[in-house]
């Protein structure tokens, strides 16, 4: 009886073993074979990912190099730039000249203070201020925040089509 209880014994850890190594004795060379092939595989792939991500990487850096080349306006000394709380908009006058731009142009608001640093859009209001038409080109623009910006000081930073315009900025 103890005899069968050791051989019992012996032939479970045996199978536990062959299962654990993930291996049986039924396997064949061609089921080998086929786990070669699937092992080499993934590696002849591997060289067109690389080659992928580095199309995606130099797309990347491209879409990136956008960000740069904005043109920075400058903003009047005498008539800084304001949040209207009435429009509930940034109201801001440049001194540049043959700014062009359109109501539904991709509008961008960063706002920093205190140490933190968010972005929200912003939409291009061109009838609140019409006094900075002048002709096809413009003098100044209004942005209104898509949500709410709460009271304090900021440093604003406001890009719309291929401008950008920076200032701080007291909301209350």
């Amino acid at each position: 009886m103890l005899k069968k209880q050791i051989l019992a014994a012996v032939l479970m850890t045996g199978a536990i073993l062959l299962t654990g190594c993930g291996g049986s004795a039924g396997e064949t060379a061609v089921d080998t074979d086929e786990d070669v092939i699937t092992e080499t595989l993934p590696e002849e792939n591997q060289s067109d990912e690389n080659a992928d991500e580095t199309k995606e990487e130099t797309e990347t850096k491209k879409q990136q190099s956008t960000f740069t080349e904005f043109q920075k306006l400058t903003i009047t000394e005498d008539e800084a730039p304001y949040y209207d709380a009435s429009l509930g908009a940034f109201v801001i006058r440049f001194t540049d000249e043959n700014v062009r731009y359109l109501a539904d142009d991709a509008c961008g608001i960063g706002i920093s203070g205190d140490g933190e640093a968010y972005s929200i859009a912003g939409t291009i209001d061109m009838t609140a201020h019409p006094e900075f038409e002048n002709g096809d080109y413009y003098t100044g623009i209004v942005v209104k925040p898509s949500e709410d910006v709460y009271e304090g000081t900021y440093t604003i930073t406001i890009t719309f089509d291929s401008y950008l315009v920076s200032f701080p900025c007291r909301i209350s």
